[in-house]
């Protein structure tokens, strides 16, 4: 009876909606003049009251009228809208003249400005060119210190940084400290070792603080020079004068002393003249004491300031050897120590770096004794210059030597003080070096130890899951609302402190939220429904907008008021958005733009086959990251913001902590699923299996939003250090997550769902097919193992499996991307190229008149546009790249392997010695970690260069080389020439990797080569011919060439040999020996066309001689035109030339000229064709060779006779 009404029902539902579909099928995809609102809602009406027989018929029935629904009220309004712009517009037409003639910019006027420099006009004398090195080497002295305290600056922000770093990784190496279960010796040992680090960290400090101390006192020091220099310049100048008058009193004298001569008979001039010279000497006696005076206190206070230094660092030294830094402190110190020891990468750097400080400070002070000695040497040559002032006398040069000397001493025992202070201050600086590098050492040699047994230490307590109040307490600490309020105020203080960065992150907040809204708006559409701009959405961007007016106004106190007055709300609003974010992107249906969106009736995989440009991808991919990145980058903001003010409290650092890593992981996660959308990259534009990803999509979605809470809690709890939180609770979350990977994996890749047939069919590989059912257990087995082996208190083995294997997995789903997004752009140019050549090729039958204009000929590009060559380069890259990742992710778990360097082998190798040691090279045991270190260096090498050697040069030649207009022949060429380069590379790389030395090298190619080349003449002399047959060129690949009598195309030309291919589509082999020998035809070497004729007769025509001839020139031209092959352009048109009048004809000869000279074979089968079907259609023939005989009447006679 139901299955009775059943049908009836169905059959009145067929009647009623027959016209309907009918109507539909006919209009195709546009929709009917007279569907309306109303008709569709009838229709609606009548599918509820009479249902098809099966749910899946209601279900696409139902979808369509929804949409047609839809389709007709977004129709109405955007009708209302256009109507309403049409009327403003007509409404305020001067206003919009207006707005168009308004100035787009107004370009500032740039100030102009001249900078005069004053050109330096003389010459120092010998004493102001002392001077001037002088203040060289000051110059130098203080360049030196300004470039000093910037690399303590540097340093003392690394040292801040690593203090940093140590605070967020404290907690995890208190976490793991108790969770090692050692034997009782090896807690002596190691804490005998914490002891030693801890005096060294003393000693460490005490350095640091009075380094800092002792720069202040060098930065006031060499201030107060600077000033003394500034006396010891006026001095200089006082001395200057002085000596210019000794020269002057010297003149002065000789000018008395003739004057004493010349007037000896009259004492008044010689009294004179000896009163004007006791005057000069008195000036010059009473001006030295002055001078002498001056720079002996100058000499007196320098030394007080050297003893002030020394005083200093000997204060230095004692604190460095006693060392008394605060309990604060020194924990900070210890917790950088831990940090250090779990990052073997960051100790190695820190220690090259203390290292290279202390070879630069070696040769600075190396560099200031040089200076000091050349200061010498020029003190030396002053000295002998003072010899010259010979024309003055002994009594007068002797007080002048004596100032000089005193200057000079004076300005020596003061740079020696200050070279004297610059080895204290360098031998501090190379005491601390030489304390953080014994720091490090020690530090190296724990990590050592630890990096290569911590994979395989035990946890010390197992997990407490089953301690339930543990579990509850730390819940809520996480979520109670009173522990949020710290998370507020550590955002305000963040703000507060770096009101920049906050406004950055902000602004770029707001940059994504409206290119996202205006991506759900305008491309929100999918099967079902359309996304509207709903009340969510407002809320968030007034959210956002006072965010953003609150850091502008910077008015602090009114939000701290409203946070500490109404702390429940402000969390519950915080809270509402975060859920807001995370449920926004995960469960909302937003698609990816097609092409052309206003045109319904071309999907988007048919928009993609006919589009021959890169630009719809491009969009793609810039929409799936905006789509995918504005959450992950909102939660990553918000806990970076969390993390800018460390004295926050612990829980807002674990917090920001946590939303840092669930914004990584959410982010990832989400591009994955922005990827598996319908019209998405995956699957149209990378043409990946349909099913498999929208199935993937559809489990994504519940994952990403459990998956990404998991992990946060997870980070969070594992940051705070709670031993009591981490073994219940983040354990607990740690082990879900893992399990809901397993749980993942088998729902997307079970054998009912079809995804991994797919893939496997598409990768097309027997090996894939193969281990098919490996890679399906390995995704359940290894998140399984992973949690069981968190729960037996494997913890930290667990965590650092488990990130290097998402960090993997990560890796590889990016390199399928990118190598896909290569082989999109790939297929597109080579789309382009095949749709140029179908344009020319229908433009040039059109110009024939085959083809009319009006006609639409449709473009069908091959599917198979990557060849084969193309496609296993871009796999053997994947595997490439998925290699070099494997290697990085998975390069911290490699020292847990060290062990296999202590298991020897029977077999020794031989390694060279470092100078170091003595030089020459000696024999250690092969270890199995050796063996096995070789044979990955071997793989390594193989699967870089091989792929790289097979597949790169035809690369290379069908793309690069193509694009930049070489020829064939050119491009095989170089392309051969790469390849050559690569093998000598692959071989040098493979010496690398064996460490065989150039010495063994010799040893063996010696005789090898010898052997070689007796036994192998023949062989190197093709080699050699086929490098000249590259370098040259007389030959290249494609030319038609004649060799030895044999014609036809040059189709290879390898190392040894080249290939020609006969006009037979037979292939000769030539050596290249031979060839280079051998004596070539070339046609096409200069160009490559050539010219064909054609001689052909027609019949005299006693009626209409010229008639017939010009027929016969037209349906030449015509033949020769209809031929593909034959150029007929205007600059080589086929050409009719006429021959003459022969014995039965009348004769000419049709010259073409061919587009390729490889095509001649068809040209010349052709060409006559074309010519005996265009003379049929005209009417004529080519006659037949005639011969008329005139015989004599006598020979007949004759003839006739002898018959009868």
């Amino acid at each position: 009876m139901h299955i009775g009404l059943r049908i009836l029902c169905m059959a009145a539902l067929m009647v009623l909606l027959r016209p309907s579909f009918s109507m539909a099928q006919d209009g195709g995809g546009d929709s009917p003049p007279d569907l309306t609102v109303e008709a569709v809602t009838q229709l609606q009406r009548e599918l509820d009251t009479s249902p098809p027989e099966t749910e899946e018929a209601k279900q696409q029935i139902a979808a369509r009228l929804t949409r047609a629904l839809e389709l007709l009220q977004s129709a109405a309004t955007f009708r209302d809208k256009a109507e309403a712009s049409r009327a403003a517009i007509a409404a305020a037409p001067g206003e919009l003249e207006k707005l168009k003639s308004s100035p787009a910019y107004v370009k500032p006027a740039l100030p102009a400005g001249t900078v005069e420099i004053s050109a330096i006009e003389g010459q120092l004398a010998s004493l102001e060119a002392e001077l001037t090195a002088a203040r060289s080497l000051l110059q130098s002295l203080r360049d030196e210190r300004t470039r000093r305290e910037g690399d303590s600056s540097e340093q003392r922000v690394r040292l801040e940084q690593d203090l940093q770093s140590a605070r967020d990784e404290s907690a995890q190496v208190s976490a793991v400290e108790p969770q090692t279960r050692l034997s009782h010796a090896k807690l002596v040992e190691i804490r005998a070792k914490q002891q030693q680090l801890t005096a060294q960290l003393r000693a460490l400090e005490a350095a640091t603080a009075q380094f800092q101390a002792e720069r202040e006192v060098v930065t006031a020091r060499i201030d107060r020079a600077s000033e003394r220099v500034s006396g010891l310049q006026g001095a200089v100048a006082e001395l200057n004068t002085l000596i210019s008058d000794r020269k002057q009193q010297q003149v002065a004298a000789e000018q008395a002393a003739a004057a004493r001569r010349a007037a000896q008979s009259r004492p008044e001039v010689r009294t004179v003249a000896e009163m004007n010279q006791k005057l000069a000497e008195q000036r010059a006696e009473e001006n030295f004491p002055g001078l002498t005076e001056q720079l002996r206190q100058q000499t007196t206070a320098v030394q007080a300031e050297i003893d002030v230094v020394v005083a200093q660092l000997n204060y230095i030294d004692g604190q460095v050897q006693a060392g008394t830094p605060a309990s604060i402190e020194l924990q900070s110190e210890l917790q950088k120590l831990r940090t250090l020891l779990r990052n073997p990468y960051s100790l190695r750097r820190e220690l090259s770096v203390r290292r290279e400080e202390n070879r630069r400070v070696t040769g600075l002070r190396i560099r200031l004794e040089k200076e000091r000695d050349e200061l010498t040497d020029l003190n030396a040559a002053v000295g002998q210059e003072l010899a010259q002032f010979s024309e003055l006398s002994e009594d007068e040069r002797v007080p002048v030597e004596a100032e000089l000397a005193e200057l000079f001493k004076t300005r020596r025992e003061y740079l020696d003080g200050f070279l004297a202070e610059s080895r204290a201050y360098l031998t501090v600086v190379r005491e601390y070096s030489r304390l953080l590098e014994s720091l490090l050492s020690t530090g190296d040699q724990a990590r050592s130890f630890l990096g290569a047994r911590g994979l395989l230490m035990q946890s010390a307590e197992l997990p407490q899951v089953k301690d339930v109040q543990t579990v509850k307490e730390g819940l809520h600490w996480l979520s109670n609302v009173e522990n949020l309020r710290p998370n507020l105020e550590a955002m305000l203080q963040s703000l507060r402190t770096h009101p920049y960065v906050a406004g950055v992150l902000l602004i770029f907040v707001l940059l994504l939220l409206p290119a996202r809204l205006m991506l759900e708006r305008r491309w929100g559409v999918d099967e079902r429904h359309r996304i509207a701009f709903s009340p969510w959405a407002l809320v968030h961007i007034l959210f956002l907008s006072g965010l953003v007016l609150w850091v502008l106004v910077s008015n602090w106190s009114v939000l701290e008021i409203a946070v500490a007055d109404h702390p429940v709300w402000v969390t519950v609003a915080s809270v509402i958005t975060l859920g807001f974010l995370i449920l926004r992107s995960t469960v909302s249906p937003v698609v990816l733009p097609s092409l052309s969106p206003n045109q319904k009736s071309e999907t988007m995989a048919e928009k993609l086959k006919r589009a021959h440009t890169f630009r719809p991808t491009l969009w793609a991919i810039f929409h799936t990251i905006v789509l995918s990145s504005y959450s992950a980058w909102v939660l990553w903001a918000l806990g970076y913001m969390l993390l800018l003010d460390q004295s926050a409290p612990e829980y807002s650092l674990s917090v920001g902590f946590g939303l840092e890593r669930a914004a990584a992981v959410f982010l990832l996660l989400n591009v994955i699923r922005q990827l598996c959308r319908v019209d998405g990259l995956a699957d149209e534009h990378f043409e990946w299996p349909e099913r498999t990803v929208l199935h993937i999509r559809k489990h994504l979605n519940w994952f990403i939003l459990l998956g990404t809470i998991l992990w946060f809690v997870s980070a969070s709890i594992d940051r705070h250090g709670d031993m009591g939180f981490s073994n219940s609770l983040g354990r607990s979350a740690y082990i879900v997550l893992n399990l809901m990977t397993a749980v993942l994996t088998w729902r997307v890749f079970r054998h009912g769902s079809g995804a991994m047939t797919q893939i496997v069919e598409r990768s097309g590989s027997e090996v894939v097919k193969r281990l098919r059912p490996v890679w399906y257990l390995l995704g359940i087995v290894i998140p399984v193992a992973l949690a069981v082996l968190s729960a037996l208190g494997w913890h930290y083995t667990s965590q650092v499996i488990a990130t290097a294997s998402w960090l993997f997995i990560f890796w590889v789903i990016g390199a399928f991307t990118f190598f896909a997004i290569l082989e999109r752009g790939w297929k597109v140019i080579k789309k382009r190229e095949r749709y140029a050549e179908f344009k020319r090729t229908r433009d040039a039958k059109i110009a024939a008149g085959e083809a009319n204009a009006d006609d639409v000929v449709e473009f069908k590009p091959d599917l198979n546009l990557i060849g084969e060559q193309g496609q296993r380069l871009i796999r053997w890259s994947l595997i490439l790249v998925i290699g070099l990742g494997f290697v990085l992710t998975w390069g911290q778990v490699f020292p847990a392997f060290e062990a296999l360097d202590r298991v020897d082998l029977p077999f020794t190798k031989t390694i060279e010695l470092t100078s170091v040691d003595g030089g020459g090279t000696t024999s250690v045991p092969l270890t199995l970690a050796d063996v096995l270190s070789y044979i990955l260096r071997v793989a390594a090498v193989i699967a870089i260069f091989y792929p790289l050697v097979r597949y790169l040069p035809a690369f290379l030649e069908i793309t690069v080389l193509k694009a930049v207009g070489e020829k064939a022949g050119v491009r095989h060429a170089y392309a051969k020439l790469v390849q050559y380069l690569l093998i000598i590379i692959s071989f040098y790389a493979l010496r690398i990797a064996l460490d065989i030395s150039w010495a063994a090298i010799g040893v063996i190619a010696a005789p090898a080569g010898l052997a070689l080349a007796l036994s192998s003449q023949s062989l190197f002399g093709d080699i050699l011919g086929g490098i000249r047959l590259y370098l040259t060129r007389p030959i290249r690949v494609g030319d038609v060439v004649k060799i030895d009598g044999v014609a036809g195309v040059v189709r290879s030309i390898d190392v040894d040999k080249t290939i020609v291919e006969t006009w037979a589509q037979s292939e000769c082999l030539f050596t290249n020996s031979f060839i280079v020998n051998a004596t070539i035809e070339n046609f096409t070497r200069s160009n490559s066309m050539n010219r064909h004729g054609f001689t052909v007769g027609i019949p005299y025509d006693p009626d209409d001689p010229a008639g017939v001839m010009e027929k016969a020139e037209e349906a030449l031209r015509k033949a020769a035109a209809s031929v593909e092959g034959v150029r007929t352009d205007e600059e080589k048109p086929p050409a009719v030339i006429f021959e003459g009048f022969g014995d039965n004809s009348i004769n000419y000869t049709l010259y073409v000229y061919a587009l390729d000279r490889t095509n001649w074979g068809h040209i010349r089968n052709e060409v006559p064709k074309a010519i005996m079907r265009e003379f049929k259609a005209r009417g004529l023939s080519v006659p037949f060779p005639q011969r008329d005989i005139h015989l004599d009447s006598q020979v007949l006679d004759l003839l006739g006779r002898q018959g009868a």
